[in-house]
């Protein structure tokens, strides 16, 4: 789309621009180009490692390409950080259950209900 390109545009005068390699990483990663969005996640949060946002997408990717020990590690920092958001332990647990380490999914459901004790959807993972 317009936006990819308006990116790529940025990047080719810039390659470490933070916010074009931080957006360009989301719309990879939505897109499901994971390794590339990947790519340009990580070089964008190598340049500010505060983006909270950006390194919650990055342990998004990295559990959908089933890099559950590296995804487990961002989440533990961007949760240190926004120990009130449960949504990256919700998504550790749903890929810790595919991956077939139930074990594992519930102590990340259990972390997301921790972070927000009234969260639906981490109460619902951990009744099944």
């Amino acid at each position: 789309g317009a936006a990819t390109a308006w990116y790529r545009k940025a990047l080719a005068i810039d390659p470490d621009d933070v916010s074009a390699n931080a957006n360009l990483g989301a719309m990879l990663l939505r897109a499901g180009r994971y390794e590339d969005g990947i790519l340009r996640t990580r070089r964008a949060l190598a340049r500010d490692p505060d983006l909270d946002e950006a390194r919650l997408n990055l342990a998004l990717g990295l559990a959908r390409v089933g890099r559950l020990d590296e995804a487990e590690t961002e989440l533990e920092a961007y949760s240190a950080r926004n120990p009130r958001d449960a949504r990256g332990w919700l998504a550790l647990g749903r890929a810790f259950d595919e991956a077939g380490r139930a074990d594992a999914a519930r102590a990340a459901w259990r972390r997301a209900l921790e972070a927000d004790p009234s969260d639906a959807a981490a109460r619902r993972a951990l009744a099944r």
